[in-house]
């Protein structure tokens, strides 16, 4: 309360300063994206999808012959069988990223095979794939990055970039 020269008390408001302070601290409070796992990098230094951040990371520098799915994977009684594989000594760097709420697997498909300069050697979506809990489990080793999607989000690509060399 202020005096006045009515002589009737004069409130001040104070209310536009706290509607200010805290859409203010809320905003503070809210992170840009959240933050990549500890230790991981971007495999090969290739550039990220825009606000995405990594979930996942394995590096393995071993040159082994490992196996990669290029096509459509399925499982009859416990035999996984995948419709088609080509098998290579390598080395593996495996980053799994999550994308912003509301990015389309088509924009990371394209940014990918642009940031690659390739064309894909395989792709599929959806259930043209086969089940997404073996492509998870047994291809990805990675249970928790495809159990949150819906089966019509699914969209394995596998490119190869015209700089690689094969050994």
């Amino acid at each position: 309360m202020y005096p006045s020269l009515t002589g009737r008390p004069v409130f001040r408001r104070r209310t536009p300063f706290i509607l200010t302070l805290i859409p203010i601290l809320l905003l503070a409070a809210l992170p840009l994206r959240a933050a990549d796992v500890a230790g991981s990098r971007d495999p090969l230094d290739l550039a990220r999808m825009p606000h995405s951040w990594i979930v996942g990371y394995e590096l393995d520098e071993s040159l082994l012959p490992r196996e990669y799915a290029l096509g459509r994977v399925d499982k009859t009684k416990r035999n996984v069988r995948v419709e088609h594989e080509v098998r290579a000594a390598a080395s593996r760097e495996w980053a799994t990223y999550e994308m912003p709420a509301g990015t389309q697997p088509d924009e990371v498909i394209e940014h990918y095979l642009g940031v690659l300069n390739t064309e894909p050697l395989f792709s599929c979506r959806g259930r043209d794939c086969g089940r997404s809990n073996l492509w998870a489990n047994e291809i990805f080793n990675a249970p928790f990055s495809m159990a949150r999607m819906p089966i019509s989000s699914t969209s394995p690509l596998s490119a190869k970039a015209r700089w690689w060399r094969c050994m």
